[in-house]
């Protein structure tokens, strides 16, 4: 298995993302790992000991985990539609790279939310797991239209972050003014 970190050159963005090659190149299997709003790419793809390693290993699977804020630069305002896009670059990327037939998604809390949103109008995921997100709970319930007013709702939320208001929340007073 090979390790490496990458970058997507795209129109709206330079996605940073993390590639696990398997030892079997003739695997035609791909994962797309989606991390959660916390945690980042590395928390699902390290290079050693992690749960991409894993599904590399044990799937003979290439595996990409993209970055969808923080070290991928957006040229345009970070919007949640702009988590899906990169997904689905990324997706495109690894599909057309190491021609591969089928892909599956795997999300963590937010990441399942971008993949459930990218499904629509990604034509290389064939199947998704979600850990840590309510997506088959929502579908199978009365709350079936929570999830389309949750992802309605991310689309339109404003993601800039006033630091020092974070802070105050995080910090106790004597802290922050420190």
């Amino acid at each position: 298995m090979h390790h490496e970190e990458i970058e997507i050159a795209a129109e709206d963005y330079l996605i940073k993302a993390d590639i696990k090659i398997p030892s079997n190149t003739d695997s035609r299997i791909g994962v797309v790992l989606a991390h959660g709003g916390i945690l980042n790419r590395k928390s699902l793809l390290r290079s050693k000991h992690c749960f991409g390693e894993y599904l590399c290993n044990e799937l003979g699977a290439y595996i990409i985990a993209p970055d969808f804020v923080g070290e991928t630069v957006h040229y345009n305002k970070i919007s949640f539609n702009n988590y899906s896009e990169i997904l689905n670059i990324s997706t495109k990327y690894l599909v057309e790279k190491y021609n591969l037939t089928e892909v599956m998604g795997f999300g963590h809390s937010m990441g399942c939310y971008v993949l459930a949103n990218a499904l629509s109008t990604n034509p290389h995921i064939g199947s998704i797991v979600n850990y840590g997100g309510p997506i088959k709970e929502l579908e199978k319930t009365r709350q079936k239209n929570f999830l389309q007013y949750l992802i309605n709702y991310l689309t339109t939320y404003d993601y800039g972050i006033d630091l020092r208001n974070l802070v105050k929340y995080v910090f106790d007073k004597k802290q922050v003014d420190t």
